[in-house]
């Protein structure tokens, strides 16, 4: 008994497989494309690119898939049109069961702006610097003055994911600004202080040191008492009065 059931087993698995096989590959080659669908699979947390621009964008290099023969789309050639676009980050293109072109894209993440002399862009979560959407207007930190590229995808990089990763320097902090000796000045949302962050090394113990004065101090005395804070030195913290 044990010996049919297997048999009726294995014969019931190379049906389904027979079946599965003629479902999505059995299609004749003739048929034509029914449909093009365009997923942003991110447009949720982000918007800076929309699926308009990405038709057009496949119409533009004439691989517009509907109506097309099935067979002779090349999906590969799609998703390197696509990837053109330096907003974007990951995309998958493939057919469907039911004779449609289907593409998922997935959208670069910007974590600050740069206004600097010499250039205007984002940098992304993998720490690249990507083209400026003017799409997006979702509020980021933005980073200003003598800032070269490297610096911006490596030290900056590394201080706007500390920013983002926190709640209060988060919506603390505006403004980075680098000056020609590459000290960096803070400009807070709320007082009016300028904070004197100094070289972007040990950035961590110095927020650390400027949360504790806000904390015990700022919150007891307001918030603008200062006119400066200076956090370049070791272990102090030097406030300039008004």
């Amino acid at each position: 008994m044990k010996l049919i059931l297997k048999i009726i087993a294995v014969l019931l698995l190379i049906g389904y497989v027979a079946f599965a096989a003629v479902s999505f590959y059995g299609k004749p080659r003739g048929e034509v494309c029914k449909g093009l669908d365009v997923i942003i699979v991110d447009k949720n947390e982000i918007h800076l690119i929309d699926e308009k621009e990405v038709i057009a964008m496949i119409k533009y290099e004439d691989l517009y898939p509907v109506d097309k023969k099935m067979g002779k789309i090349n999906t590969e050639k799609i998703e390197e049109c696509i990837k053109k676009d330096q907003l974007i980050r990951e995309v998958e293109c493939f057919k469907t069961n039911d004779n449609k072109i289907r593409v998922l894209i997935n959208q670069r993440i910007p974590v600050l702006r740069v206004m600097s002399l010499f250039g205007d862009y984002y940098i992304d979560k993998e720490g690249k610097a990507m083209p400026i959407s003017y799409k997006y207007s979702a509020r980021l930190p933005i980073a200003s003055g003598f800032i070269q590229k490297k610096l911006a995808e490596t030290d900056l990089f590394r201080f706007a994911l500390f920013l983002r990763g926190n709640p209060f320097w988060n919506a603390q902090i505006q403004q980075i600004d680098v000056q020609q000796n590459q000290e960096v000045i803070l400009i807070p949302t709320v007082g009016e202080q300028k904070i004197l962050l100094g070289r972007l090394t040990d950035f961590e113990a110095k927020m650390d040191n400027l949360f504790a004065l806000y904390k015990q101090g700022l919150n007891h005395f307001g918030w603008n008492k200062y006119k400066t804070i200076n956090l370049r030195y070791d272990r102090q913290v030097i406030c300039t009065p008004n």
